[in-house]
C-alpha cells in the first residue's frame, strides 16, 4: 500500500488576513499620541512610519508600545468566516501561519490564534520579525520557500509582489487602502500570473479550490 500523497502547504498571514489588526492598532494610535489623528482608510501603506510621519525608528517604538499594551492583547477580533472557511481548507492542505510579527510575540500570537482557531488548525508558525527591535528579519518569500509552500493569502501587495518573483502563488486578501487595485495596479499586472485578488475568505476558498483542488 502506497504512503498518502502530502496535502499541498498553504501558508496564511494573520493580521487583517484572519485578525483585524488595523483597526485595533489605529484605536491604540489615537488614543496614545497627539493628533493627527487616523481612521484604518488613513493607512494607505504599511510603512507606518510614512501615515504617521515619523522616522522608521521612532515608528518601530511605537509599533513595540503597540505590542506591549493591552489593546494588543485583548482588542483584536479575527475576521469574519476566516475559522469556517479555513476549516474547510484544512481537509486539502497543511496550513502554516506565516507573520511578519516580531518573535518576542510569538507565544502570545499562538496563543491568540489557537483561541480563536483552534489548537489543531495550523501545522507551525513562522515569524519575520518585521518590526522587531532585535533579532534576524525574515521575508515572506524565504519563510514560504522554508516551507514549501504553494500559496500564501496575505493583505500585503508589497508581501505579494515579493513572493510573485520567487514563483509562490499568493491570493492577496481584503479591500483596503494599502493594497488598492489602484495604487498597485501596475506592479500586481506585472505579475498576474502569479497574484489573484479576494475580498475575502469566500473568494480565497473559490480560487484554491479552482487552481488546485479541480483537476
Amino acid at each position: 500500500m502506497e504512503p498518502a500523497t502530502k496535502k499541498p502547504v498553504l501558508a496564511v498571514d494573520v493580521d487583517d488576513t484572519i485578525a483585524h489588526l488595523m483597526l485595533s492598532l489605529d484605536n491604540f494610535y489615537n488614543s496614545t499620541y497627539e493628533p493627527p489623528h487616523f481612521t484604518v482608510d488613513d493607512y494607505y501603506t504599511l510603512e507606518f512610519n510614512k501615515v504617521w510621519n515619523c522616522t522608521r525608528d521612532e515608528c518601530d517604538v511605537k509599533v513595540e508600545a503597540y505590542y506591549l499594551s493591552e489593546q494588543f492583547k485583548t482588542g483584536i477580533n479575527p475576521i469574519a468566516t476566516a475559522k469556517e472557511r479555513l476549516m474547510e481548507l484544512r481537509e486539502h492542505f497543511e496550513l502554516h501561519v506565516v507573520t511578519a510579527r516580531p518573535h518576542h510575540i510569538r507565544e502570545h500570537t499562538i496563543a491568540w490564534v489557537k483561541e480563536h482557531f483552534g489548537a489543531d488548525m495550523f501545522t507551525d508558525y513562522h515569524f519575520g520579525n518585521l518590526y522587531g527591535l532585535e533579532g534576524v528579519r525574515k521575508r515572506k518569500s524565504q519563510m514560504c520557500a522554508e516551507i514549501g509552500a504553494v500559496c500564501l493569502v496575505d493583505d500585503s501587495a508589497g508581501y505579494a509582489i515579493d513572493c510573485a518573483e520567487h514563483k509562490v502563488h499568493v491570493i492577496l486578501f481584503g479591500d483596503y487602502a494599502w493594497n488598492s487595485p489602484a495604487q498597485w495596479a501596475e506592479s500586481i499586472e506585472a505579475h498576474s500570473a502569479c497574484v489573484d485578488r479576494a475580498s475575502d475568505w469566500g473568494q480565497v476558498k473559490d480560487i484554491l479550490t479552482a487552481k488546485y483542488l479541480s483537476h
